[in-house]
């Protein structure tokens, strides 16, 4: 990786689609009841997860998804904004690639 800041330009995109468009999306068709807000949260958390499986396979999905997807999922609906979310999301990023870079 010759580059350690390029990881975190990709959050904005992966914002936009995992969680602005997904949760929206499903928010707007199950509606807002508890066992809807579990779906809202959990479908795009999974998928979120999956977009990351060249993190480490099922070990790099997992951490991704728990840890990042949902946090930002939680994050997104309790703020109900978009911008914290790409912006925890590039310090994230920005963080374990400065950090690889570093390292190796």
């Amino acid at each position: 990786m010759n580059d350690p800041i390029a990881p975190s330009q990709l959050a904005p995109a992966e914002e936009v689609f995992s969680r602005a468009h997904r949760m929206t999306t499903l928010r707007g068709i199950l509606g807002r009841s508890r066992v809807a807000t579990t779906f809202v949260v959990l479908v795009p958390t999974v998928l979120f997860g999956r977009l990351h499986g060249y993190q480490g396979g099922w070990v790099g999905m997992l951490d991704t998804g728990v840890y990042g997807g949902a946090a930002l999922s939680l994050l997104f609906l309790w703020r109900g904004r978009l911008l914290p979310c790409v912006v925890a999301h590039a310090l994230w990023n920005t963080i374990a690639a400065v950090i690889i870079f570093v390292w190796y």
